[in-house]
């Protein structure tokens, strides 16, 4: 009875000290994506898998070029050194900020309005080098 006890509280402390790191690390990078804030740059989603896995993010920015002052931002954090981006894209947006036009004519006239609002819709997905065999 005593070996199973000990066996079963060696199993729980494995369990715990996983779930730890597991949750650690995942704080981890909420707090890197938190300490590189870039004006003008929101995140719209973060997906992390466990253990050290590759992450993705999704959102917007401002124009195309606060991306780069983004990702160097990120590099930069002790938390995601060692990262590599597997894939970037992004596409630009222009959104009427008032209702739809009755006619081409104040469709055209609205493109460069201060009417229009302008953005970029970004994801970035990453890869671990160590993992990836870099």
């Amino acid at each position: 009875l005593e070996s199973q006890i000990r066996e079963r509280e060696s199993l729980l402390e494995l369990l715990q000290s996983k779930l730890t790191t597991k949750d650690e690390k995942f704080s981890e990078y909420l707090l890197a994506f938190s300490r590189r804030r870039v004006p003008g740059v929101w995140l719209t989603r973060i997906a992390v898998t466990a253990n050290g896995g590759p992450f993705s993010l999704q959102g917007r920015a401002r124009s195309t070029d606060l991306l780069p002052v983004f990702l160097t931002q990120l590099g930069s954090d002790e938390a995601l050194r060692g990262w590599h981006i597997a894939d970037l894209r992004f596409s630009e947006k222009n959104v009427s900020k008032v209702a739809p036009a009755t006619s081409d004519r104040l469709a055209s006239q609205r493109t460069n309005s201060p009417d229009t609002l302008s953005y970029v819709d970004f994801s970035i997905s990453s890869e671990n080098a160590s993992l990836s065999g870099r």
